[in-house]
């Protein structure tokens, strides 16, 4: 995916998606367990909807669900 302006001062990264059924659900969770929203929930060009979260122990990872 290309980095555009519109993003802001991004730098090249590696991001980790896991596919999830209940996008709410699954980052509801995640802040219960000590996680935190790093990137609110979002649509993503119409194919779906995604989140960025930090575990606990500060790893930073990414949740999408598919369109409906």
């Amino acid at each position: 995916m290309a980095i555009t302006p519109e993003m802001g001062n991004i730098e090249p990264h590696w991001a980790t998606y896991f596919t999830v059924t209940d996008i709410e659900a699954v980052v509801r969770q995640a802040v219960q367990l000590g996680g935190r929203p790093i990137v609110p929930i979002m649509d993503a060009l119409g194919v779906g909807r995604f989140a960025g979260l930090r575990s606990p122990q500060g790893v930073v990872f990414r949740v999408f669900e598919s369109g409906r």
